[in-house]
């Protein structure tokens, strides 16, 4: 069982990671501050608030204040950041979106259970919590969301869920799971992104 106090540092964790990226993909479209606040909060509370209204839950950053703080914390960081290093290389977006997705899918997951649902609809909800809010900032900055793209996305939060499930019915430890839920899907995103690995449906289609 996850304790309060790990669920409480992966959720301000996750919020801080996203938070960010949401602020870097600001910066390189030009928006301005208030628009810099909207499409990082978006990115860092989205996924969750569509989580906890489906399984009927208080939205995690009505009950409690620290989410948001957090969150606007983190965008100042990230603007003082952007500041001193102006135009910061892309990677930097690319690791903390996927550490963000890596740590909301645990919480996704976990928050599901514990709301009693099964292992179907558990995935589901940590694929939400993870993907949603990057789908809001993409959509927002007219991005095509990378989660609709053949990259490896939310397949990473599957594999990672699974992973996590796995080792929690098993009866690892706590730490232990989490640490591998986390590393599965955060290393399998940056492969993705670097080894250029692919989940191809279709053939690609010829242009004759």
């Amino acid at each position: 069982m996850m304790s309060d106090t790990l669920l409480l540092f992966l959720n301000l964790a996750g919020i801080g990671f996203f938070a960010i990226s949401g602020t870097l993909l600001g910066e390189r479209k030009s928006v301005n501050g208030f628009g810099i606040t909207v499409l990082a909060t978006l990115t860092a509370t989205g996924g969750g608030t569509i989580r906890d209204l489906l399984l009927n839950k208080p939205v995690f950053w009505i009950e409690d204040s620290i989410y948001l703080l957090t969150n606007f914390v983190a965008i100042m960081v990230s603007i003082l950041f952007i500041r001193r290093f102006p135009s910061p290389d892309n990677r930097y977006f690319l690791i903390v979106d996927a550490a963000g997705l890596a740590l909301f899918n645990i919480i996704g997951i976990f928050k599901a259970t514990q709301a009693d649902a099964d292992l179907v609809v558990a995935l589901t909800m940590g694929v939400i919590t993870s993907v949603f809010g990057g789908i809001l900032r993409d959509v927002i900055c007219r991005e095509v969301p990378v989660t609709l793209k053949n990259q490896l996305y939310a397949t990473t939060c599957i594999a990672g869920g699974l992973t996590y499930v796995v080792t929690t019915n098993l009866g690892w430890n706590t730490y232990i799971c989490v640490g591998m839920a986390f590393s599965t899907t955060f290393v399998m995103r940056m492969s993705a992104i670097y080894e250029g690995w692919r989940l191809q449906i279709f053939s690609q289609k010829s242009n004759g």
